[in-house]
C-alpha cells in the first residue's frame, strides 16, 4: 500500500537525496565513467578504421608504382578475376589479422546480398584513395618547388592510345631536405667517364646529369669520333660477334677519270677498292656531319657553361678572369647576382684547398657550403650554384613520361578517366615522393570526404 507502506515517504526524501553532496558526486563519477568507457570504445574503433585504412593505402600506392591495373571484372571477394587491388589485399589478409577479419565481413555480406556500411572496397573508395595519394605527392612537389625559389619547366605533349591530347610538364629545381640539398631531378652519381655513343647517350638521358656533365661528355664524344680507326676496329669486332664477314663487297670496280698524263691512253682508268669507296663516300661524309650537328647544336651548351665559369672553373681562374667573368653573369642574372659574386668567389679560391675536397661537384660543393654553416658569406655563390643546376639538360624526362603514359594507359585501359590518369602517372613517376606519405593526413583528407559520423 503506497499509503501505509514504509516508502510512502519517498517522494519527500528523494528531493532531498538528489540535492546531498554525496549523491552528486557519485552522480558526476558515474557520468564519467560512462563517458570514459565511450571514448575507448570510439578510440578503439578509430584506430581499428586507421589501420584498415593504412593498409589500403598502402596496397594502392603498391600497384600504382607498378602501373598495374586496380579493378577486374568482379568486385567480389574471393573471386578469380577480382582484379589486383582485391588480390593484393586477399593475399596480404593471409599474415594480418584485422584485413583477414574485415574481408571475411564482406565477404559474408556479399554472400547473403546485404549492403555492408563503410568496407573501403568498391572502385570509389579505389579512385579517392588514387586521387588523395596522387593530390598529396603533388603538393609536396609544388611546396618544394615554392621553397627552391629557382626553378625550370621542360613542357611536352603527345596523344594517348585513345587519342586524346596528353601534356606533361617537368619541374626541375633544387631542395634542401634537412642537411642535404638534392633535387628529384638533379643528382651527383652522373661522371663524365662513359665511353662509347651507347653510354654517353644513356648518361646524358638520365635524371642526374647538369650542363658541366653534358658539356663534358659532348666534348670527349668528339675527340672519340676524330679516332677513325679505333671506330672502324669496333665495327670489323661487332661484326664478327654477329658472325657477319668484315669485308666491304662491291659487284664492279668503279672507274674515276682523271687528268690523263701524256704517256697513257684515253680510256685507262683506275680501279678502286671497296674499302675505299666505302670510308671517301659514306664514312667521312656521316662523321663530318656528325660533328658539325654536334658542334651545332651543343654550342648553346658550351655558352652556358661559359658564362657560368666562376663557379665552375674559378679554380683555374686568375684575379682578372675572375671579375670579368663575374661582371658578365651577374649582368645576366641581375636580379638575382650582384657585383659581391667576385669577392666571394676569390675568397673560395683561396680557402678551396684547405676547406674543402678536391674536384668536387656543384651539388657536393654546395652541400659542403651549407654543411659548414657557410652559406652566409658564399650567398652568390650558392645561388648561382642552384641556378646553373636548375637548367634543363634535355627532354628525356619528358620522354620517360609519356613512356608511362603508354604503360599506364593502354588498349585495355583506354577508358580511364582523365583525374586517374594523372593521379596514377604522378605516383608511378615520383614514387619515392609517394613512399614518404604521411597516411594520417590522406586518412583525415579520406574522412572529410566521406563525411561520416565517426571519428578517425
Amino acid at each position: 500500500n503506497p499509503v501505509t507502506g514504509k516508502w510512502h515517504k519517498l517522494l519527500e526524501k528523494l528531493p532531498e537525496q538528489e540535492r546531498s553532496n554525496q549523491h552528486q558526486h557519485c552522480y558526476w563519477q558515474w557520468r564519467n565513467l560512462q563517458q570514459s568507457l565511450q571514448a575507448k570504445s570510439r578510440n578503439k574503433s578509430s584506430q581499428k578504421q586507421r589501420a584498415l585504412l593504412e593498409r589500403l593505402l598502402d596496397a594502392t600506392l603498391f600497384l600504382a608504382s607498378r602501373n598495374m591495373a586496380f579493378k577486374g571484372s568482379s568486385s567480389k571477394i574471393g573471386y578469380a578475376y577480382s582484379g589486383n587491388f582485391l588480390g593484393v589485399l586477399e593475399l596480404i589478409s593471409h599474415y594480418d589479422l584485422l584485413l583477414h577479419d574485415h574481408l571475411a565481413k564482406v565477404k559474408e555480406s556479399q554472400k547473403k546480398g546485404e549492403k555492408m556500411q563503410a568496407h573501403y572496397l568498391s572502385w570509389e573508395s579505389q579512385n579517392k584513395f588514387i586521387e588523395l595519394c596522387g593530390q598529396h605527392v603533388l603538393n609536396t612537389i609544388l611546396t618544394e618547388r615554392n621553397e627552391a625559389i629557382y626553378f625550370s619547366i621542360i613542357c611536352d605533349a603527345t596523344p594517348d592510345i585513345s587519342h586524346t591530347e596528353q601534356n606533361v610538364l617537368i619541374v626541375r629545381y633544387v631542395h634542401k631536405d634537412k642537411d642535404i640539398i638534392k633535387s628529384n631531378k638533379v643528382s651527383n652519381e652522373a661522371m663524365s667517364e662513359a665511353k662509347g655513343l651507347k653510354k654517353r647517350n644513356l648518361l646524358l638521358q638520365s635524371a642526374g646529369v647538369s650542363l658541366d656533365t653534358e658539356a663534358a661528355n659532348i666534348a670527349n664524344l668528339q675527340e672519340e669520333m676524330n679516332e677513325w680507326n679505333a671506330i672502324i676496329s669496333e665495327a670489323r669486332m661487332v661484326a664478327n660477334l654477329m658472325e657477319v664477314v668484315p669485308e666491304f663487297k662491291s659487284k664492279i670496280n668503279r672507274k674515276i677519270k682523271r687528268k690523263r698524263f701524256h704517256n697513257e691512253s684515253p680510256d685507262e682508268a683506275t680501279s678502286e677498292r671497296a674499302e675505299t669507296i666505302f670510308w671517301n663516300t659514306v664514312f667521312y661524309v656521316a662523321m663530318d656531319n656528325i660533328i658539325s650537328e654536334l658542334n651545332h647544336r651543343f654550342q648553346s651548351v658550351r655558352d652556358i657553361c661559359n658564362d657560368f665559369a666562376p663557379v665552375l672553373k674559378f679554380k683555374n681562374m686568375n684575379a682578372d678572369e675572375i671579375i670579368t667573368s663575374c661582371k658578365k653573369l651577374a649582368n645576366k642574372y641581375s636580379q638575382d647576382l650582384t657585383s659581391g659574386l667576385a669577392s666571394e668567389v676569390q675568397h673560395l679560391k683561396k680557402i678551396y684547398n684547405a676547406t674543402f675536397q678536391s674536384n668536387l661537384k656543384l651539388l657536393d660543393l654546395l652541400n659542403a657550403i651549407y654543411k659548414m654553416k657557410l652559406e652566409t658569406i658564399f650567398g652568390e655563390i650558392c645561388i648561382a650554384i642552384r641556378i646553373f643546376c636548375t637548367l634543363p639538360v634535355t627532354v628525356a624526362e619528358g620522354e620517360r613520361a609519356f613512356s608511362k603514359l603508354s604503360i599506364i594507359k593502354n588498349y585495355l585501359r583506354s577508358t580511364m578517366s582523365q583525374d586517374r590518369l594523372s593521379s596514377l602517372a604522378i605516383l608511378s613517376t615520383e614514387y619515392e615522393l609517394a613512399r614518404k606519405i604521411d597516411f594520417r593526413d590522406i586518412i583525415r583528407d579520406f574522412a572529410n570526404k566521406k563525411a561520416q559520423q565517426c571519428v578517425l
